[in-house]
C-alpha cells in the first residue's frame, strides 16, 4: 500500500478521511490559498487530538495569523498544561482585546488557587493609561481578598490628572496603612503647591500621629497659619501629655516673635498640678518687660501657705503673710530704771503677728533675709529727780538709740526709736530702756491698755 496519497486541483467528495502516514496540504512551493471549511454551511472544524503526545503547530510568515469568529466565543484550552502567547526570544507587541469595538477583557480565574501575574521589563506596566474617561478597578472586596501594589526603587506613582485618588473610600469598615514597613521610609502627604491644601480627618476614634523611634515630628506652613482644633466645637486640646518626661517649647527667640494666650469665660492655668516644681516668666536678659494686666479685677498671688499678694482694682496693695508685728505692754513694770539700769521692754500683748515670728513677750525673729522697719516706743513714769533716758534698738548687726533730756519736773515722758535695720534669716531683734538721774529705780514702764496704747513695738519686713 502506498504511504502517501497526493492530489493536485482535485475537488473531494463528501465524508472524506485520510489516514496512514504523513497527511500534507499546501506543502509545495507554490503560492496560493488553502482554505479549509470556508464553505457557507455550518461546519465544526477539529485540528488534532487530546490524546497522549500530539502537538498542533499554525505557523504564518510576515502576512500575520487571524483566528475570526462570527459571534461566537474563541477558546484556547489546554487543560493542565500552559498556555503561551509571545514566549519566544523575539521583540513584538502583544494585544488583548485592542479593536475598535466595545470590549470586556478578562485575565485570570475566580478559582481560589489561581494566581495572575503581569510583568514588565525596564519600560514599565499600563493599566487604564488611555486618554479615554474611564474607571480602573484594581483588587477585590470580596471576602479575604488582598491586592499588593509594589516596586523597587524606581517607586509607585497614583496620579488622577484633576480627578480624586481615593484610598479606602468604600462604605467598609477598615485599616489603612502607608509607609508602615519596618525599612526606613519618608512618607510625604500632600503638596506644596500654592493653592493645594491637605486634609486629614477621622471620626470618634480620633487621629494618632506617632514617632517611636525618636524621631522629630514637625509641622510647618511657611507664612501660613498652623491652627489647632481651630473649629467651633467645644473639646480639650492636650498637648504633650503623656506620662515620659517632655520638653515642651512653645514660641521662638528670633525676631519679632509673640505668643498670645488667651480665653474665654474659663480660666488659664498654668503650672496648677500638685507635682513640685519651678515656674519662670521671662528673663533676666537684655530689655525683656514682663507686664500683667488683670482688667477690673484683683490681681492676687498665692502659696500653699495663703494669700502673699493682693492688688485690687482701685490700686491698694495687701501682702497679708508679709512679716508684721504689732505687740502692746500691758503687764506692768514697776521701779525698774531711773538709776542707769537698761531693761528689756516686754509687750505682751499681740495685735497681730503675721507669719508668727514674735516671741509673745520681747524678741522678733527675721524669717527672711532683708530690710526691715522697727519701731518701738516706752512710756515711763518718773519723778522730778529724773535727767537722762534713752531707748535702744538691738539687731543681731547694729543698735539704734533714741535720746531723751528731761524737763525740770517732769514725772512722765515717752521716747521712740526707729530704724530701716538690715536682718538676716535668723538674725533677732529686742529693745531696752533707761533713765539716769536718780539713785533709786524709780522710774516704771507705763501701759494704758490696747485702746491708748503708751508703749509698743512694731517690726515689719519692708524690702
Amino acid at each position: 500500500m502506498p504511504t502517501t496519497n497526493a492530489w493536485s486541483n482535485q475537488i473531494l467528495a463528501a465524508n472524506v478521511t485520510l489516514n496512514g502516514g504523513t497527511v500534507s496540504i499546501g506543502t509545495d512551493a507554490t503560492s496560493g490559498a488553502i482554505n479549509i471549511g470556508t464553505g457557507v454551511a455550518a461546519r465544526a472544524i477539529t485540528i488534532g487530538n487530546i490524546t497522549g503526545a500530539t502537538a498542533v503547530n499554525i505557523n504564518s510568515g510576515n502576512a500575520a495569523c487571524a483566528w475570526t469568529t462570527t459571534n461566537a466565543t474563541l477558546g484556547l484550552i489546554t487543560g493542565t498544561g500552559d498556555l503561551n502567547l509571545s514566549t519566544d526570544a523575539t521583540g513584538n507587541i502583544v494585544r488583548v482585546g485592542t479593536g475598535a469595538g466595545a470590549k470586556a477583557v478578562y485575565i485570570g480565574s475566580t478559582n481560589s488557587t489561581s494566581l495572575v501575574s503581569v510583568d514588565c521589563g525596564v519600560n514599565g506596566a499600563s493599566f487604564g493609561a488611555s486618554a479615554n474617561v474611564h474607571t480602573t478597578t484594581i483588587g477585590s472586596t470580596n471576602g479575604a481578598s488582598a491586592t499588593t501594589i509594589q516596586s523597587g526603587s524606581g517607586g509607585i506613582a497614583l496620579n488622577s490628572g484633576t480627578g480624586n485618588v481615593n484610598i479606602s473610600g468604600d462604605t467598609a469598615a477598615t485599616t489603612v496603612f502607608l509607609g508602615t514597613g519596618p525599612a526606613a521610609k519618608t512618607v510625604t502627604v500632600g503638596s506644596i503647591n500654592t493653592t493645594s491644601g491637605t486634609t486629614i480627618q477621622s471620626g470618634s476614634a480620633g487621629i494618632s500621629v506617632a514617632t517611636y523611634t525618636n524621631g522629630a515630628f514637625n509641622l510647618t506652613t511657611g507664612t501660613g497659619t498652623i491652627a489647632i482644633s481651630g473649629d467651633a466645637t467645644n473639646t480639650t486640646v492636650n498637648i504633650a501629655r503623656g506620662a515620659g518626661d517632655k520638653t515642651i517649647t512653645i514660641g521662638s527667640g528670633t525676631g519679632a516673635t509673640s505668643i498670645a494666650l488667651e480665653s474665654g469665660t474659663g480660666v488659664i492655668q498654668i503650672g496648677v498640678n500638685t507635682i513640685a516644681h519651678d515656674i519662670t516668666i521671662g528673663n533676666s536678659t537684655g530689655a525683656t518687660g514682663v507686664f500683667n494686666y488683670c482688667g477690673t479685677r484683683d490681681y492676687s498671688i498665692t502659696s500653699a501657705s495663703g494669700l502673699l499678694f493682693k492688688a485690687v482694682n482701685a490700686g491698694s496693695v495687701t501682702m497679708p503673710l508679709t512679716p508684721a508685728v504689732l505687740a502692746l505692754h500691758t503687764d506692768a513694770q514697776t521701779s525698774i530704771t531711773g538709776d542707769g539700769t537698761f531693761v528689756t521692754i516686754n509687750c505682751t500683748t499681740e495685735i497681730f503677728d503675721q507669719g508668727s515670728h514674735y516671741n509673745g513677750s520681747n524678741t522678733f525673729t527675721a524669717p527672711v533675709t532683708g530690710r526691715y522697719r522697727i519701731t518701738a516706743h516706752v512710756g515711763i513714769q518718773a519723778d522730778n529727780t529724773n535727767t537722762y533716758a534713752q531707748i535702744r534698738i538691738y539687731t543681731t548687726n547694729r543698735t539704734y538709740t533714741g535720746d531723751h533730756s528731761l524737763l525740770v519736773n517732769a514725772n512722765y515722758f515717752g521716747i521712740t526709736c526707729t530704724c530701716l535695720a538690715d536682718m538676716t534669716a535668723g538674725d533677732t531683734s529686742y529693745a531696752e530702756c533707761v533713765a539716769f538721774g536718780s539713785a533709786s529705780k524709780n522710774c516704771s514702764i507705763t501701759s494704758d491698755g490696747t485702746g491708748t496704747p503708751q508703749t509698743w513695738l512694731n517690726f515689719q519686713l519692708e524690702c
